[in-house]
């Protein structure tokens, strides 16, 4: 039986081999995690549960939000430095020169990268031609 799961070849054959499969690995106890169907049986039974032991459901309306200013759209302080909060003017730090010489150590790197390095060609394959334009042989040429 185990055997057929590999032949299988119409859809009925495949479900009824994983179900095969899934009895054969249940019995040398190999725990499986549960399907949907089991998972959906268990939550309507503990919802049972419950409403029989008095508990109530709340109906909440359509469109209802948790959050307390569900105007517009969910905005995150994550990116945004000091977690959004306004820093004062005199409590920042003018970096001003700083930056400008970061700036220009760095062009003065890319300039002397640029004049150390000379461009050279590679060389490319051309076909050559005879008087017919037929093609005779290629050549090596460096433009």
């Amino acid at each position: 039986m185990y055997v057929r799961f590999f032949e299988a070849t119409r859809p009925t054959d495949l479900c009824r081999a994983i179900f095969v499969c899934y009895e054969f690995f249940s019995d040398i106890g190999m725990k499986l995690p549960p399907s949907k169907s089991q998972m959906r049986d268990e939550l309507q039974r503990q919802m049972r549960d419950y409403l029989a032991r008095g508990g109530e459901v709340q109906e909440v309306p359509r469109g209802a939000s948790s959050r307390d200013n569900a105007d517009g759209p969910i905005r995150s302080n994550s990116f945004v430095p000091n977690g959004g909060q306004h820093v004062p003017p005199e409590d920042k730090l003018p970096l001003n020169d700083v930056i400008q010489s970061i700036e220009a150590r760095r062009r003065a790197k890319t300039s002397r990268a640029k004049s150390t390095k000379e461009y050279k060609p590679k060389p490319r394959r051309k076909m050559i031609y005879d008087d017919f334009g037929e093609p005779l042989r290629w050549e090596w040429v460096e433009e």
